[in-house]
């Protein structure tokens, strides 16, 4: 689709009766060069949802980052809970923390940074981290469950999969594909970015 086609659908779509008809916009001076204009007349439209999508996920990292504190104080605290079986599951949980406790709301805030102001240059440096933590969440979860199908599916195997040896291969393959997936983007560099 082109930027001419999206600009004639937008327009449309801003015309329509249930659109607010005070939008600080001019619907007839808009063309197609008109982009930003567009994007801030939508922002504008929809500020309370926007409002409200930040509230309840703000609500849902605090949530979810006390949630994984208490998960691992259990871990670690319970003593059935302290095996070398529930090495995986710790560090499962403790991405899951760096992603409540720290992407999610980066996210919130750079979304909200957008909406009310320009990003800074650097922004987009944060991206690695971003994409890193959500990589890493993703194999440590395949790992896990391939310790959890060999312990289930292969019993008789099972010990091979368990060894303390393997856990903290498991780890460290965890985070070491992601390093690798994400090192490639980190070592381009992009010259200049513009409209």
């Amino acid at each position: 689709m082109n930027q001419s086609n999206l600009t004639a659908q937008l327009l449309d779509w801003l015309k329509h009766p249930h659109v607010n008809r005070n939008l600080s916009i001019e619907l007839d001076v808009l063309s197609r060069n008109d982009t930003l204009r567009l994007i801030f007349a939508y922002f504008e439209l929809y500020h309370p949802i926007f409002i409200l999508y930040l509230v309840i996920g703000g609500a849902i990292c605090l949530i979810g980052t006390l949630f994984n504190i208490l998960c691992l104080a259990a871990i670690f605290t319970y003593p059935p809970l302290r095996h070398r079986g529930s090495i995986l599951v710790a560090n499962f949980v403790l991405v899951n923390l760096l992603l409540s406790a720290t992407v999610y709301p980066i996210s919130l805030v750079a979304l909200s940074c957008h909406y009310y102001c320009y990003l800074p240059d650097n922004n987009c440096n944060w991206a690695y981290y971003f994409y890193f933590i959500l990589q890493s969440l993703t194999w440590q979860e395949c790992f896990l469950a391939l310790n959890r199908f060999v312990a289930i599916v292969l019993p008789h195997e099972y010990h091979y999969v368990s060894s303390t040896k393997a856990t903290f291969a498991f780890i460290f393959l965890g985070y070491f594909i992601p390093l690798i997936l994400n090192l490639s983007p980190a070592g381009s560099a992009v010259l200049f970015y513009a409209w």
